[in-house]
């Protein structure tokens, strides 16, 4: 707890009570996570200290990132924090896990998400989302590209058609080497299959799902 004038700091007065120096905390010596500093940073700058850093004994448990994106990159000599004195080192260590872990499992609704960033870009206010302006673009492209291709009549459309089905047939006897694979999905998941083929296809410049599906797998085999 401080009050001396040489504290740098911004956040909500509820948590000013709470300020101790960045210099007596220490990040947890293994914490995986790796997080990304400059966007905790720009968020910082922009909304303060909304929440405190969770610390025992001077240990960090939770805000590593947000402790030294405050100290590293916008000279801040003080957080706020709060003690989990009253959890076991068994539980802190399983808390270290789960804060991050539990943030991973969520998903967004896109169409929500979708209509704020197109706001907030307009008006030239993503500052502190973790969002660039070609981030924000990109995103609302990409959902620009699932809309059309769920607007076109689906039948199915990863299936292939009768013509197809004949022509794979004929191909099949004819050469030896080739090997048939049937991907099987429950029917929405079948739906949602055939929107990814049909924007996968829009972007390679494919015609047959096979070509489309080999192409989409060999990108992200090299990306690894």
């Amino acid at each position: 707890m401080t009050s001396t004038t040489e504290t740098i700091w911004h956040g909500s007065e509820a948590l000013r009570p709470f300020l101790v120096p960045i210099e007596s905390l220490q990040t947890h010596p293994h914490n995986p996570r790796r997080g990304h500093l400059p966007s905790i940073a720009e968020s910082l700058d922009a909304f303060g200290q909304m929440r405190p850093i969770v610390v025992k004994d001077g240990t960090i448990y939770a805000g590593n990132h947000q402790t030294l994106a405050a100290r590293d990159l916008l000279g801040w000599t003080h957080v706020a924090v709060v003690e989990g004195s009253h959890l076991t080192e068994d539980e802190l260590e399983r808390f270290l896990i789960g804060d991050n872990r539990t943030s991973d499992l969520g998903t967004y609704d896109d169409q929500e998400l979708g209509a704020i960033l197109q706001r907030l870009a307009d008006e030239g206010r993503l500052k502190g989302t973790g969002y660039t302006a070609d981030e924000a673009d990109d995103y609302l492209a990409s959902l620009g590209k699932m809309q059309e291709a769920e607007r076109q009549e689906f039948g199915g459309g990863y299936l292939e058609s009768p013509q197809e089905k004949v022509d794979r047939s004929d191909l099949m006897r004819h050469a030896e080497n080739l090997r048939d694979v049937t991907l099987i999905f429950e029917e929405s998941v079948a739906t949602q299959f055939g929107i990814y083929i049909r924007m996968l296809k829009h972007t390679y410049g494919t015609t047959g799902v096979a070509d489309t599906v080999y192409k989409a797998v060999e990108d992200a085999a090299k990306a690894l």
